[in-house]
């Protein structure tokens, strides 16, 4: 025979054990929820990346045929000033259709975690072409960029597009943040790690409004933008970041940032020794 203090006990016991249970339901019906909407999502996804492969790569693809087109008459009858200019339609096209194929590389390498493309990478010649791509930001805030690559800066194995938007996302930020006829240097070296081994390096070095210590855990998230008076106008979604952040970890690189307010701030993208092609 159980005495009442031991009944009661026991009713107790039941009781948090059906609460609990009660509990455990509830949560499991929240994850089921929240499995459908992710797979509602990843569907929205596959949607969009169709979206984009079609109906924004073919416009662009006929941009760049016609340019082309263009730009052979142009060699018979044109001046230099309209090849020129014809020459620049093209290496936006060219690099307009690049970035498409980066965020549907993006997206499979996020949602599926698929291995990038490795390829040797020509550093010397995606630096100069990124930054090209990024002096009309440095044109509207009359930034002086300087480009300083070693000599003997090694090929790097990685998916060339990816790397790219590294560059040119980091060089533009540079460009953006920048004081008013400030500078921007953008160098590229090879430096022993602490193993003793050989790491390549693109460094950004701009002499900009810097970042506050509070702020810099910010600047790798999606949609977070460090928002002040000095930086309110320039205009920006805040992913940009987030975005060279995913690229750097699909390359099994690092990035280290330093900053001063007042000073700048200086951008280290570090790749492995094993990268080196």
């Amino acid at each position: 025979h159980y005495s009442n203090m031991e009944l009661n006990v026991l009713a107790k016991q039941l009781s948090k054990i059906s609460e609990t249970n009660k509990a455990l339901m509830s949560q499991q019906s929240m994850l089921t929820k929240a499995n459908n909407d992710l797979k509602h999502a990843n569907e929205l996804i596959q949607n969009n990346m169709s979206f984009l492969s079609h109906e924004l790569k073919n416009p662009v693809s006929s941009m760049i045929s016609f340019a082309q087109i263009l730009h052979e008459r142009l060699n018979k009858i044109g001046e230099q000033r309209d090849k020129d200019s014809i020459d620049l339609i093209y290496q936006a096209a060219l690099q307009q259709d690049k970035q498409i194929d980066f965020f549907l590389k993006l997206c499979k390498f996020q949602e599926c975690g698929k291995v990038i493309e490795s390829e040797p990478v020509d550093l010397r010649q995606l630096i100069f072409l990124n930054i090209n791509m990024v002096r009309h930001h440095a044109i509207q805030k009359k930034v002086n960029i300087e480009v300083d690559i070693d000599e003997e800066i090694p090929m790097i194995l990685g998916d060339e597009i990816m790397i790219g938007q590294i560059i040119q996302n980091l060089a533009a930020n540079g460009a953006k943040y920048n004081k008013e006829g400030g500078k921007l240097t953008v160098k590229a070296f090879v430096r022993n790690n602490s193993k003793g081994k050989k790491d390549v390096v693109i460094e950004f070095i701009d002499t900009g409004i810097g970042i506050n210590d509070e702020d810099l855990e910010k600047l790798f998230k999606k949609f977070k933008r460090i928002e002040d008076e000095k930086n309110s106008l320039i205009f920006g979604y805040g992913i940009g970041l987030n975005y060279v952040k995913t690229c750097v970890i699909a390359h099994n690189a690092t990035i280290d940032v330093r900053s001063k307010v007042g000073v700048g701030t200086v951008f280290s993208v570090i790749f492995p020794s094993y990268m080196i092609a």
